[in-house]
């Protein structure tokens, strides 16, 4: 049976290390776009912030993932 959950939107600005300028990334379902660093940020709060519109997703197994990511992958990976 196929799932039925699914993230349809992300964008947001992220501040990456390394780097002082913001980066901002936006996605519809399958599709991203590369990611675009910007001139500047667009005040004094230069922290991450992300949107997600999803249908039928946990947001335990949001949080789950997101984690996974920012570890380097499921099982920690980190090829840098």
């Amino acid at each position: 049976m196929r799932s039925t959950a699914w993230i349809n939107w992300i964008a947001r600005i992220l501040n990456l290390a390394g780097s002082d300028r913001p980066v901002a990334v936006h996605g519809v379902q399958h599709l991203f776009h590369p990611p675009v660093e910007l001139p500047a940020w667009p005040d004094e709060d230069h922290a991450s912030r992300l949107v997600f519109i999803t249908r039928d997703i946990e947001e335990a197994t949001l949080a789950k993932g997101l984690r996974a990511f920012q570890a380097g992958g499921p099982d920690g990976y980190n090829p840098a």
